[in-house]
């Protein structure tokens, strides 16, 4: 979405990821499941190609690692939620000035890695694209009651008016909707209901 609103790529764009599912970016070895080829920027979204994000983000934005993240925050990722239970955590999200940041990071950013975000914050922005942009604090209490009389209602309250513009909602929409009928969760795909989604990855650890 960052590269979308930035006017950094379109969805048609190319990306050549690799034919044997590895390949060094940045100076640093990026592995997929498979070898992809060349993918256009909708079809590294709809395969989960680590490699074709890696490339598309660094290859925008080398120069300038800040200004990614600074275009990631705009998004909302790490806005406070404002739950209506206490004790959830915010997003991390690191930038150049953490003592943490070195040279792959800008790597692992672009796919997900290197970011600490809780479930519930990764559906309230699945949340704000279904919602055309505008992010509202997630809810699972609407009214509490005595004896049947209401007591307290709670309205949905806005934290972002519109993340983004609407031509990069409309197309990380194509995109969601495409990782179901073309891409990684194609077993999601059924004739009852259409369905937007995307599977991620994780690295486990190896006792041994």
């Amino acid at each position: 979405m960052v590269l979308l609103e930035d006017g950094k790529m379109t969805l048609s764009d190319t990306i050549y990821t690799s034919k044997h599912g590895s390949d060094k970016v940045n100076g640093f070895l990026e592995y997929d499941t498979h070898g992809y080829g060349l993918q256009t920027l909708r079809g590294i979204f709809e395969l989960s190609s680590n490699i074709g994000f890696a490339k598309a983000v660094t290859r925008a934005y080398k120069k300038n690692p800040q200004e990614f993240i600074d275009k990631l925050r705009k998004l909302g990722i790490d806005t406070d939620l404002q739950f209506q239970i206490d004790g959830t955590r915010n997003t991390i999200l690191y930038d150049t000035k953490s003592e943490l940041w070195s040279g792959i990071s800008l790597n692992k950013i672009s796919y997900g890695y290197f970011v600490y975000i809780t479930p519930l914050q990764v559906l309230a922005l699945y949340n704000t694209i279904a919602n055309n942009g505008k992010m509202v604090t997630p809810m699972i209490v609407s009214e509490l009651r005595s004896y049947g009389n209401p007591v307290k209602t709670f309205k949905p309250r806005t934290l972002i008016e519109k993340i983004c513009s609407q031509a990069t909602i409309d197309s990380a929409k194509v995109c969601l909707e495409g990782v179901i009928n073309d891409g990684t969760a194609k077993l999601l795909k059924n004739d009852y209901y259409s369905v937007a989604g995307k599977t991620g990855t994780a690295q486990v650890l190896d006792p041994v």
